[in-house]
């Protein structure tokens, strides 16, 4: 399956490495034809996407109950996860 598109979790209340991080890896994507629709907590995420990608959510997702991830849970869209600082 070729990627043609994500949805992107952002908001302003990210820290500003993520931001970073996140403007990074989204800038490649779209140089490279990839369409990244962008999301907060605020709206729906899109379900006309291949994957989801918040950069927030940390392995062991399953064990997470933090609110800020449930609305994840309830989709049937493939999540990418990021491990920030794995050793």
């Amino acid at each position: 399956m070729k990627l043609k598109s994500i949805a992107i979790y952002k908001t302003y209340r990210m820290p500003t490495s993520m931001l970073i991080y996140t403007n990074y890896v989204s800038n490649y994507l779209i140089d490279h034809g990839i369409k990244c629709i962008f999301f907060s907590e605020n709206n729906i995420i899109p379900k006309d996407v291949d994957i989801i990608w918040d950069p927030r959510a940390v392995i062991p997702f399953n064990r997470l109950n933090c609110k800020q991830y449930k609305f994840l849970k309830k989709t049937s869209i493939p999540i990418v996860i990021t491990s920030h600082g794995a050793n």
